[in-house]
């Protein structure tokens, strides 16, 4: 071969590779290329997240700052409610006390005037009222009509007797007494009683005007032969009331 067609050949070969080395680099570059504008694309779209995110940032910072400075206000505000509770509390505490003191003292006053009460009405009957003897009692009691009124269970009882025969007895001048019969069987019953001047003390029942035998261990309807109630009736306890 001469040295023309060597050449020749070796310049067409260093074309060939020249030629694919071009192609190699413009596959090369296209791919780079594409990888770019991906990247470039997920880029911006990061960049737009980056820029959401910020105005959100700037957004929560700016409610933080406003949330921080709300809380100072309704910290200093429980402040000042924390002490004007406190104070309340503390009053509140006093109240309690000159309630109790004054609750206790009125308890104290209205036994005080009990007693008073009590004392007057006796100093009244001492005054107004008389003893009578025994024949003035009985008189009396011919003359009342206490006892010719009906019971009726739970409207007009032994107390309701009791009082009628009572006020009658005062009506004339008489000291007459309430006297309340406690029994063992947790009942109880209501008479009356005169301080007589010749025979002492006379129990009467107001429904019959009759003279009753009373006593700790007596039993009240079965000893004075009236109808039996039905229940113990032994007397327990005695109060009689002037």
């Amino acid at each position: 071969m001469s040295r023309i067609t060597v050449a020749c050949v070796v310049l067409l070969v260093l074309l060939a590779l020249s030629i694919f080395l071009l192609i190699s680099i413009k596959s090369e570059l296209d791919r780079i290329g594409m990888e770019y504008r991906i990247l470039l694309s997920k880029y911006h779209k990061l960049e737009s997240s980056y820029t959401t995110l910020r105005e959100g940032y700037s957004k929560l910072l700016s409610t933080l700052n406003n949330l921080t400075h709300s809380y100072e206000e309704i910290r200093v505000k429980y402040n000042e409610l924390y002490e004007e509770y406190l104070s309340l509390l503390n009053s509140y505490n006093e109240l309690v006390l000159n309630n109790t003191y004054l609750r206790r003292r009125i308890h104290e006053l209205e036994i005080e005037n009990s007693d008073l009460l009590l004392k007057l009405t006796y100093l009244e009957k001492q005054t107004l009222y008389r003893d009578p003897t025994y024949r003035e009692l009985m008189e009396f009691l011919e003359e009342d009509t206490t006892d010719e009124k009906e019971y009726i269970k739970g409207k007009y009882t032994c107390e309701h007797f009791a009082a009628d025969l009572n006020n009658n007895a005062e009506r004339r001048g008489i000291r007459c007494a309430f006297v309340i019969l406690h029994f063992k069987s947790g009942y109880a019953h209501v008479i009356v009683a005169f301080k007589t001047i010749d025979k002492g003390m006379v129990f009467i029942e107001p429904q019959t005007d009759d003279v009753v035998k009373v006593g700790i261990g007596v039993r009240y309807f079965r000893d004075n032969n009236f109808e039996f109630p039905g229940y113990d009736d032994t007397i327990v306890e005695i109060v009689v009331v002037w």
